[in-house]
């Protein structure tokens, strides 16, 4: 029995690239506000203001797929995903408390989850055996199709200095709404030099999950261009699944009398990364 698990050596390699990216744009960023000025939080704090951002996204979860079929294909795949989606969100940012350590600020912010790639594999399996002249070959597959997702949080933003700089730090707590649609398939072909046989059934459903967990989000000072204020922010939340991980789908082939039992199961943690730019206004 052989097996190929897929790797996610070229979503890494993806997300690598958005990272060395995304940490050159804070250099630019730290420089210019460094020469033209970093904004601390003064009259601009004191009221209300609104933001949205834009950025790379990557969900990061454990999932494994186990199918057993009447026509004797049976096996199952384990993998650690790397989902690429873009964020595009936004919130609402509180008046200051001055008189409080930190100068913490309330944040309230959403934003939606697009996904970049069509679908990521948990695992295939292939299996060939030969015996008494016949030739049994063995495929199955699971895969789960990312749905643009959601995510909500609530936090307070507080104003750190480090080495000269103001930095804004926001511990909260954020919830994640993930929809996604898993598939799998199982197929056997048998060959020999008086018949040739196949049998292929495939599963798929849409799922839901709701995650929930701590968050921070790190902003660089800003940078003030007009009534706007823009900095380079890091996101990162650790998301613990609050619905069930185990998921579980049927085939059936009405014709020959087939049928196939899907399991997929994901794991009960899920981590988010995310890095790009914040638009404030005022």
């Amino acid at each position: 029995m052989g097996g190929a698990k897929p790797g996610v050596s070229k979503d890494w390699r993806r997300m690598q690239r958005r990272v060395r990216f995304s940490w050159f744009a804070a250099g630019l960023l730290l420089a210019a506000s460094g020469s033209a000025g970093a904004q601390s939080p003064k009259e601009d704090d004191q009221a209300f203001s609104v933001f949205v951002d834009a950025a790379p996204h990557v969900l990061i979860q454990s999932a494994k797929g186990n199918v057993d079929s009447t026509f004797g294909v049976a096996s199952n795949a384990r993998n650690t995903l790397t989902n690429m989606t873009f964020r595009l969100g936004g919130g609402a940012v509180g008046p200051i408390v001055a008189d409080v350590w930190g100068k913490p600020r309330p944040v309230a912010w959403a934003a939606a989850l697009v996904p970049l790639n069509e679908s990521s594999v948990i695992g295939t399996d292939f299996v060939e055996t030969a015996s008494g002249g016949a030739e049994r070959l063995e495929f199955s597959k699971f895969a789960i199709e990312y749905q643009t997702s959601a995510v909500a949080g609530l936090g307070l933003e507080l104003v750190t200095p480090v080495f000269g700089f103001d930095l804004r730090v926001r511990p909260g707590l954020e919830w994640l709404h993930l929809v996604a649609r898993y598939t799998g398939t199982a197929t056997l072909e048998t060959q020999s030099a008086l018949n040739n046989d196949s049998a292929s059934l495939s599963g798929k459903k849409k799922f839901e999950q709701n995650f929930l967990g701590p968050a921070l989000h790190v902003s660089t000072p800003t940078v003030k261009i007009n009534r706007f204020q823009v900095d380079f922010f890091l996101h990162t939340s650790v998301q613990f699944d609050v619905s069930g991980g185990r998921r579980i789908l049927g085939a059936s082939d009405r014709v020959t009398g087939n049928s196939a039992r899907f399991t997929f199961e994901t794991g009960s943690t899920a981590i988010q990364l995310t890095s790009g730019l914040k638009i404030r206004w005022p």
